[in-house]
């Protein structure tokens, strides 16, 4: 497109010239003003398209290093793989996360375990006498396809053992 738009310019100042010999001393000076305009714009666009890549290099980087512990370790392509399967994870299986397995505790109600971890993959009643609901959260890792199950029984809608995945 910038080499398009040169290209009329060029085109309509060798034109002007070659109609007339005598050309306007000031629609010459026009055209040569909007072609230095011109390169001005182009390479103002072109520190702001390098800049844009550096920055969105440097939080993909960050972002990564956050989610795996590693910065700058393995190559740019194994980061955004990751990144992604951290992403894809996280829609699917928000419960897929230690930390908020780690919030969940005795006497918590069925509602707050579900605020908590979110829906979960089977509410069943138990035939132990001693449990009344048992909540199930089950998943692959999309990264590994390793099967992670997690389970958390109720006694009167409370909490009484957690049993969470090995995350």
């Amino acid at each position: 497109m910038r080499t398009l738009h040169r290209l009329l310019c060029l085109t309509a100042f060798a034109t002007i010239s070659a109609a007339d010999t005598s050309a306007d001393t000031e629609v010459m000076d026009a055209l040569q003003e909007i072609l230095s305009r011109l390169d001005q714009i182009e390479q103002r666009l072109d520190s702001i398209e390098s800049e844009s890549v550096e920055e969105v290099v440097a939080a993909v980087n960050e972002t990564l290093s956050e989610q795996s512990g590693t910065k700058g370790q393995g190559s740019m392509v194994d980061r955004v793989v990751e990144a992604v399967n951290f992403q894809q994870e996280a829609a699917q299986f928000p419960w897929m996360d230690a930390a908020k397995w780690e919030q969940i505790e005795k006497d918590m109600s069925a509602d707050e375990v579900i605020s908590i971890l979110g829906e979960p993959t089977l509410d069943d009643p138990s035939l132990n006498k001693r449990i009344d609901r048992v909540l199930t959260y089950r998943g692959r890792r999309v990264a590994t396809n390793e099967r992670l199950t997690g389970k958390i029984r109720f006694r009167d809608d409370e909490v009484v053992e957690v049993e969470a995945p090995k995350l």
